[in-house]
């Protein structure tokens, strides 16, 4: 893990089930969210990192207007 960045575990969220939340604009916090049910042909995926996109990062600068808060973030990484 990279300087800087927080494990579930060491935020005391338990393994794999916490998410980056945009709360207000300009700030994150760490929060538990529950594992997806899973539908027929389906797969739960570990991911160990996610970064932000163009969109996440207009987003983050106010010029795209989304419900708040949001977990931002889809571009998944698992070595």
């Amino acid at each position: 893990m990279s300087a800087g960045l927080l494990s579930p575990s060491a935020a005391g969220l338990g393994g794999g089930e916490a998410a980056a939340q945009l709360y207000d604009g300009s700030g994150f916090r760490l929060v538990r969210e529950p594992l997806p049910a899973l539908g027929p042909g389906e797969a739960l995926v570990e991911v160990e990192l996610a970064t932000l996109c163009g969109s996440d990062l207009h987003t983050l600068a106010g010029h795209r207007s989304t419900p708040l808060p949001t977990v931002l973030g889809h571009e998944a990484v698992r070595p």
